[in-house]
């Protein structure tokens, strides 16, 4: 299913890197080969495959992932409390790459709080699909001891795209789930929306209340430390968790102006509105073209994106490249919405993981690069679950599952 908008979206980003062919051709060379990549090995799958091997599959990359992140959570609290931080500057644009404790957040090994805790969402969505699935007192045990630990990492980056998706992704997953479950039941939805609001509550007061308590701590430690210090030596301070600037000016921190200046580049040309700049162009065009515009002309940095994918799918392919990708969400939707109804009960668990996973993805998107321009763990996920879930879907309608 929905190879047809997918081979649209290869072919609307080969006409755009050809028309801008100036523009970074190898790096939009090797994007196309990522999109490829993406489409046509993580999201389409071979129809032959049972409903059990697909689950079997998942399963095996969820273990995978969680191994992955819960050992990458590990490595950056033993940075941070070691008192390690740096800043480096990579490849030709002098990429900023932040490690450990750094302006009041928690970057630890990954190259950002926000990525790495939408990593960590993703981890714990799958760890909750594996509870729903085994009744083991001491396995449900470990598997919530290490989703505290990815808590903890949420609330140390200070993510509040991470928040966003908490108090959003929850509800709109359980509502998903009620969907598939027993059709007979006219109440099946009170359940799992009152437990996934209970969640929310919980997350959110737990990221709250601990980056509250450990500030708390921090602080008289802090001041321990200074009143007994002699004159000579320091006295230790330890980071608080603060970014250290006034949000209430700019509540998007910068995110507004971003995609004003992206709407700006779009539509700059007839060229730009109807097949883009290419994504690795946005920044070249807008050096050329527009060098007043806030992506390349602002008090902190030059972006390298809009900082929202759908953004910048429509600056750096055009209407028809949104086109195409507008395509595959509603083919995916309404392929959804016709056949949830037949997703087979055992495969129901499985599907809902995926859900989570997906609107998770899509949500952090809106403020985080993700789901397209960026080579990850978390994107080749976010397209392998997206696929399991489909072909899921498409099993039960089948009755193979």
């Amino acid at each position: 299913p929905m190879i047809l908008p997918c081979i649209a979206i290869i072919l609307c980003m080969g006409v755009s890197i050809l028309v801008n062919f100036s523009y970074d051709l190898k790096l939009n060379i090797v994007l196309l080969g990522y999109f490829a990549f993406y489409l046509f090995i993580c999201f389409t799958h071979n129809q032959n495959k049972t409903a059990e091997k697909l689950k079997s599959e998942m399963h095996f990359y969820s273990w995978v992932f969680i191994i992955y992140t819960t050992i990458a959570i590990i490595s950056s609290f033993v940075v941070m409390f070691a008192g390690f931080s740096s800043i480096r500057h990579v490849n030709a644009d002098n990429f900023e790459v932040v490690t450990g404790f750094k302006f009041g957040r928690l970057w630890g090994i990954f190259l950002g709080p926000n990525g790495g805790a939408i990593v960590s969402l993703v981890s714990i969505a799958m760890m909750f699909g594996f509870i729903l699935k085994n009744k083991k007192f001491l396995f449900r045990f470990l598997l919530s001891v290490n989703i505290i630990l990815h808590m903890l990492y949420i609330t140390f980056s200070d993510s509040r795209t991470a928040l966003v998706c908490i108090m959003a992704v929850p509800v709109l997953t359980a509502l998903i789930y009620a969907m598939g479950s027993d059709k007979q039941k006219k109440l099946r939805f009170v359940k799992p929306v009152l437990v996934s609001i209970l969640a929310t509550v919980l997350c959110v007061t737990f990221v709250y209340s601990s980056k509250h308590l450990y500030n708390y701590v921090i602080t008289r430690i802090n001041a321990s430390s200074q009143g007994s210090a002699d004159g000579e030596q320091d006295p230790t301070n330890l980071d608080a968790i603060d970014r250290g600037y006034n949000l209430e000016d700019d509540y998007s921190n910068r995110r507004f102006d971003l995609w004003k200046s992206g709407f700006e580049v779009f539509k700059d040309s007839f060229k730009n509105m109807t097949i883009g700049t290419t994504y690795y162009g946005m920044r070249l065009y807008s050096y050329e073209h527009l060098p007043d515009t806030y992506l390349v002309n602002n008090s902190q940095t030059d972006f390298a994106n809009f900082h929202n994918e759908f953004i910048n799918v429509l600056v750096a392919q055009g209407v028809l490249g949104f086109a195409a990708v507008i395509w595959l969400m509603a083919a995916i939707i309404i392929f959804v919405i016709k056949n949830i109804k037949n997703l087979d009960s055992s495969s129901l668990p499985e599907f809902t993981t995926a859900v989570a996973i997906i609107l998770l993805s899509v949500l952090a998107s809106m403020f985080i690069p993700g789901v397209f321009y960026l080579f990850s763990p978390s994107s080749i996920i976010f397209w392998m679950f997206l696929g399991y879930a489909v072909m899921l879907l498409k099993k039960g309608t089948n009755q193979e599952a």
